[in-house]
């Protein structure tokens, strides 16, 4: 059965629905559409359904994941929608950007893991329910988990201690992580967590003056990319060994130029250091004497 009941159904006397099973598959395309279904209760449709020939089930089935799809439908129907016996149907309840969060709390612990894992990327599941999954035994739910934004800092933290390197590296790229866990993120042994928090516009300034030195490009490249770097990193980067970098360093945002009194941006990146002797020397020449010279 594909919409199996949790719980039995008692009999219903409706004269409407002793028609409704009375109807043979021959003569069941005589109804005119699907609009019939929605005047039955969900518990009406799951007696149809278990009573009807296969015509029956299919449009129940059709009706059940079309309003489970819907935000506008009713969150005490989408709260019965997520106990279905159909499990597209429970995944759309889940993937629902309007399922109310008690719906959500039943389906982040599904036995089905595409049910949980729909329920795991939704915003608005339960933040205690998110927290949870940590310790669920399959990895791409974790990963998930840690990536929702309503996933707390505290459980963030948990999630940065995962064995699997894409579950931290989710964990380093939400929003909600605290500077001090991507701090230890930065020294992470996998790459792709260390590009995480390279392109976390929450990272620390020593967390991206150090990922800014690392020896993979793609990290040096991330800390470039970065909105929020502090300058002497992007100074490094802008002599940095990659053209690539170099280029990308140059046209952020964040980039002083040399017309700009907080810096000389170019003198920087030749010397690698905002407050070498040379760069120091070279500002004050530029200040003094560049800026104040009638053209």
């Amino acid at each position: 059965e594909s919409l199996a009941m949790s719980k039995p159904v008692s009999p219903i006397d409706s004269s409407d629905l002793r028609r409704l099973l009375s109807i043979t598959s021959s003569s069941f395309t005589a109804l005119p559409n699907d609009n019939w279904v929605k005047e039955f209760s969900a518990s009406e449709r799951k007696a149809i359904f278990a009573r009807g020939d296969e015509k029956l089930r299919k449009q129940i089935s059709d009706y059940n994941r079309a309003a489970a799809s819907n935000t506008g439908t009713a969150a005490d129907l989408l709260l019965d929608l997520a106990r279905d016996g159909e499990s597209s149907v429970r995944v759309a309840v889940a993937s629902n950007s309007n399922s109310p969060q008690d719906a959500l709390a039943i389906l982040v612990r599904d036995s089905d893991s595409t049910v949980r894992i729909a329920a795991a990327s939704n915003p608005n599941t339960p933040a205690d329910s998110l927290a949870g999954l940590a310790a669920d035994p399959l990895g791409v739910l974790r990963k998930v988990a840690a990536a929702n934004p309503g996933t707390k800092g505290e459980s963030l933290a948990v999630f940065a201690k995962d064995i699997l390197g894409f579950v931290r590296s989710a964990a380093a790229s939400n929003p909600n992580v605290p500077k001090d866990v991507l701090r230890e993120l930065a020294s992470d042994s996998a790459t792709v967590v260390r590009k995480a928090v390279a392109s976390n516009p929450n990272a620390s300034a020593e967390a991206l003056a150090q990922l800014g030195t690392d020896p993979d490009s793609s990290i040096r490249m991330a800390v470039a990319l970065n909105p929020s770097p502090p300058e002497a990193a992007l100074g490094k980067l802008a002599g940095d060994d990659d053209w690539a970098v170099r280029k990308v360093a140059l046209s952020n945002p964040k980039s002083p130029s040399v017309t700009k009194k907080e810096g000389c941006f170019v003198a920087t990146a030749a010397t690698g250091s905002y407050d070498h002797e040379i760069t120091l020397t070279l500002r004050r020449f530029r200040d003094r004497r560049l800026e104040t010279s009638v053209a």
